[in-house]
């Protein structure tokens, strides 16, 4: 049985959270934070984009979720991001391809759309907890014993989702990014 004697981690939240036999120091998410900070720069938010996250494991439920959100919110671009471990050409997104105001991505970086995004919802992904760390996003998630509680909203079917999209005040975060993402990462990796 082995086991570090020290284990860096991305926030204080994750050391709270975490019961291993090891000494946790909090360093940050030095790729995240300089992701966040260039998008900040660089990127412009669309307001009517929602960005939907698939994983291999609950597509069929990704798709029907986007079509229900595409079909209540016909002016907002809906993007559909699949997982890096999903094949684009698959057939279970075949339904999402004759919808106009849906555009399926594969390969490409996420945190991008996230920033470009003013609404992200996905299911057990950690990019709804990374989301938290691009300012005002609304956030939410169809898993909730997944994710870190504050981090938005929790939907239990499309439904569900489309009544709290419709209330501006839902999926707003109440945790705040620093808990889970340490901005100092470079002053505490030099510490270490």
């Amino acid at each position: 049985q082995y086991f570090a004697d020290i284990l860096l981690t991305y926030g204080d939240y994750w050391n709270s959270v975490m019961q291993v036999p090891a000494q946790t120091v909090t360093i940050g998410y030095p790729y995240l934070s300089k992701m966040a900070e260039k998008a900040q720069r660089t990127i412009t938010v669309n307001p009517n984009q929602i960005l939907i996250l698939s994983q291999s494991t609950i597509a069929s439920k990704a798709v029907e979720l986007a079509a229900k959100v595409a079909a209540a919110f016909p002016r907002h671009k809906i993007v559909f991001k699949l997982h890096p471990g999903e094949d684009i050409s698959g057939s279970q997104y075949k339904p999402l391809y004759s919808k106009p105001s849906i555009e399926v991505v594969g390969y490409a970086d996420v945190y991008p759309l996230v920033a470009q995004s003013t609404i992200v919802v996905g299911y057990g992904t950690t990019v709804v907890a990374e989301a938290v760390i691009f300012p005002d996003k609304r956030i939410f998630c169809g898993e909730p014993d997944v994710v870190p509680r504050g981090i938005g909203g929790y939907f239990t079917n499309p439904d569900d989702l489309i009544e709290q999209i419709r209330n501006p005040q839902s999926g707003l975060s109440t945790i705040r990014s620093e808990e889970l993402w340490e901005p100092a990462w470079r002053e505490r990796l030099d510490a270490f």
